[in-house]
């Protein structure tokens, strides 16, 4: 404040102002350390100085704000990632599930810890049931392993017990894949996967067994798993069904593709007599799978595809006319004629509640009926020819007997004469009448019987390949 301004002042009380304190004028300098020239220099320096640090702070923190974003770009990429072939996604977000099966390829999520993306393989992997119902030593790659071991220990040997009480050892291999890897996530999502499956199929199987007769367990007949879509036996279809029904009902997203019963066996100790019956019982299979194709073919040979609605008509026919009356049976019989002339061919059958498609009668039966029908029109028409024969010669002997009789002898004689079974012997008219004794050439008499005898033969012969043909005998 300079001395020409006067200090504010106000009397006490409210609202009033106290008078600011003035500093006393200072006296001259007595001593100059630095000249003027030295000040003005320190102070340019020291500008210098605080213009660089200005611009050292300045650059330093546009690199810090660079860093800063930075970081927020690294950490909003973070949520960036990749599903693979073979996966499927889940995306959380605050740990709960808001997109489900997410396709292979790049997803974006929020930052860990707000979102996440789960990748949850699709390929089928297996597990290997081998000791769980399977005794200790008993090697599955040798028939007489294990028949020292006449009884089992419970809590080493496994074993289940079957519907009729006996026991049978099993080793199964179970497939599996994960099918829904929202559900999956949601209800399952665990490191001890493998170990869940094995028990939900040690307790299926446990139950699938003991309502199966060991007899079955041991045959494991081949069929088709519905579910599936693949070969399996009955017994390997129950158990991946009941396995299935327990996991779906915790809706865990899993599927059980196949189980699979590797090995089935008796207790060692009674394995040789399970054998002799499988033997047997296996052998009798075989002989009815001849029996089988032995019966198809020679029905195929006889009547082609047409056998198998012929056997259904005759069983039709047999059913109606026991029930209905010979009346009734008749209209099966007339569709049973169809089939066997050849009307049905190339037509669907119906017989009954059964169907045939594309029937066509063929085989040995059917060259018999063209055979049969050949020979009967050849009957028919040797008939009428001997009608219209014997109406013609009954014209000539109506016209003339005498004529008519001589030139029938004549033939007949000719054609008596003309055999070689005939000898003739000619005697002089003029001759008185004569008692001769003839006294046949003895390789004459051979002679003759060898040519009737062939004679007869050809004649078989002839009838046969008429009768094949459909002609009468001797018609050409």
């Amino acid at each position: 404040m300079s001395d020409d301004q006067a200090p504010i002042t106000g009397q006490e009380g409210e609202g009033q102002i106290e008078s600011m304190p003035v500093e006393e004028p200072r006296r001259a300098a007595s001593i100059t350390l630095r000249d003027d020239d030295a000040a003005a220099s320190r102070s340019a320096s020291m500008e210098i100085a605080n213009q660089s640090l200005a611009d050292a702070l300045r650059i330093v923190f546009r690199l810090l704000q660079v860093v800063m974003i930075a970081l927020v770009l690294l950490f909003i990429l973070s949520g960036l990632q990749q599903v693979n072939e073979g996966e499927r996604g889940v995306l959380l977000t605050f740990g709960k599930a808001s997109a489900n099966e997410i396709e292979p390829g790049f997803v974006m999520s929020f930052p860990h810890p707000i979102g996440e993306v789960v990748k949850i393989p699709t390929g089928t992997d297996s597990i290997d049931l081998l000791d769980s119902f399977w005794p200790e030593g008993l090697d599955p790659s040798r028939a007489d392993s294990g028949k020292h071991k006449r009884s089992l220990k419970p809590g080493d040997d496994g074993s289940l017990l079957t519907a009729d009480h006996n026991i049978v050892h099993v080793q199964l291999t179970v497939s599996y894949h994960r099918e829904d890897a929202g559900q999956f996530i949601r209800n399952i999502y665990t490191d001890h996967l493998a170990a869940m499956i094995r028990a939900n199929v040690e307790r299926a199987t446990v139950q699938v067994v003991a309502s199966t007769p060991i007899d079955e367990m041991l045959k494991r007949g081949r069929s088709t798993d519905q579910v599936g879509g693949q070969e399996s036996s009955d017994i390997e279809a129950r158990i991946r069904g009941v396995a299935q029904r327990s996991l779906d009902g915790v809706e865990s997203g899993l599927i059980i593709d196949r189980v699979t019963l590797r090995e089935v066996r008796p207790p060692p100790s009674t394995a040789d007599e399970f054998n002799r019956v499988n033997e047997a019982v296996t052998a009798a299979a075989r002989l009815r799978e001849e029996a089988d194709r032995e019966r198809e073919e020679l029905l195929t040979s006889v009547a082609g595809s047409g056998y198998r609605p012929m056997l259904a008509m005759i069983d039709e026919y047999e059913r109606v006319l026991d029930i209905d009356g010979q009346d009734a049976a008749e209209g099966v019989m007339a569709e049973i004629r169809k089939l066997l002339n050849g009307e049905l061919n190339g037509q669907p059958v119906r017989v009954g509640d059964r169907s045939f498609e594309r029937v066509r009668l063929s085989g040995e039966i059917s060259s018999k009926i063209s055979r049969a029908n050949q020979y009967r029109s050849a009957v028919v028409a040797r008939a009428q020819n001997r009608v219209e024969d014997y109406l013609s010669k009954l014209e000539e002997y109506r016209a003339n007997p005498k004529v008519f009789l001589t030139s029938e002898w004549t033939s007949a004689m000719i054609e008596f004469l003309g055999r070689t079974t005939v000898e003739t012997y000619r005697i002089d008219a003029g001759m008185e009448p004569l008692n001769i004794r003839l006294n046949p050439d003895p390789q004459t008499a051979r002679d003759m019987e060898l040519e009737f005898r062939r004679q007869e033969i050809d004649r078989s012969s002839e009838k046969q390949r008429a009768y094949r043909a459909g002609k009468a005998p001797g018609e050409k």
